[in-house]
């Protein structure tokens, strides 16, 4: 088939090749018209895993790397753990309870309660808050806080289906992102799940030096109660054989 040939059955079929990508442009158009908006917040968090010199210098073998891809592993799993995105949670319902503006519209079961309950469960929720503790699903009125956070899609499984988390490439930061109908919520999921979670690692750290503390302090004062009982027997050994005079 020459040239001429060819333009001359493009031409011919000029309208077909014409109508095809437009019909398709003005069917996805269509199609894509009543699809809610999305929008996605991300953010990176630097861990300190990664030593900056071994990434340089490529000294980094097959145990160490294996040893960061488990640190990461576990920083990801702390991430996602309960304690972190209950706190989200929780700050994402006492913002729509206690904000004339709530980032989403009141469900049917949050219409339903009266000024009284809402009352109650703001209080309810702030105090869990603040004790960082989970909702007690076997008390019936802590089960039906559940409900009402399920229902806003707030709870934790609704957050977790939607959260994306992972180690960007081989770097030493963490990626994290979170879509969601309203730009401000998106944001605010990423910005109290970030914050949550170096409260809780702080915390977590803290917490295992004082533990460790506490270990060396009793490992310590048993050397000494060792020592002292080990004197003192060597002490009455003395006495009884008449090799020490203590007066």
């Amino acid at each position: 088939m020459n040239i001429n040939r060819f333009l001359k059955l493009l031409y011919r079929h000029r309208f077909i090749l014409v109508a095809v990508p437009l019909l398709a442009l003005v069917l996805t158009y269509f199609l894509t018209l009543k699809l809610p908006n999305v929008y996605v917040s991300t953010a990176d968090i630097a861990t300190g895993i990664v030593d900056p010199t071994q990434q340089v210098l490529g000294s980094a073998d097959g145990v160490q790397e294996s040893k960061v891809n488990q640190q990461f592993s576990n920083l990801l799993g702390t991430i996602r753990l309960g304690k972190v995105i209950d706190q989200v949670s929780y700050s994402l319902i006492i913002h729509d309870l206690a904000n004339p503006n709530p980032f989403r519209p009141k469900s049917k079961l949050l219409q339903q309660l009266n000024s009284h309950a809402r009352a109650h469960a703001l209080e309810t929720f702030k105090k869990k808050y603040q004790q960082r503790a989970p909702l007690d699903l076997t008390d019936p009125d802590e089960a039906g806080l559940e409900s009402v956070l399920a229902a806003q899609q707030y709870d934790a499984e609704s957050l977790k289906k939607n959260l994306t988390v992972y180690r960007a490439d081989n770097s030493d930061f963490v990626h994290l992102e979170f879509p969601s109908e309203q730009p401000q919520l998106s944001a605010f999921v990423l910005n109290s799940l970030c914050k949550e979670f170096i409260a809780y690692t702080s915390s977590s750290e803290q917490k295992n030096k004082g533990n460790a503390n506490e270990f060396l302090q009793k490992l310590v004062k048993q050397k000494l109660d060792t020592m002292n009982a080990k004197v003192a027997a060597l002490k009455n050994y003395k006495i009884q054989n008449h090799i020490l005079d203590l007066k």
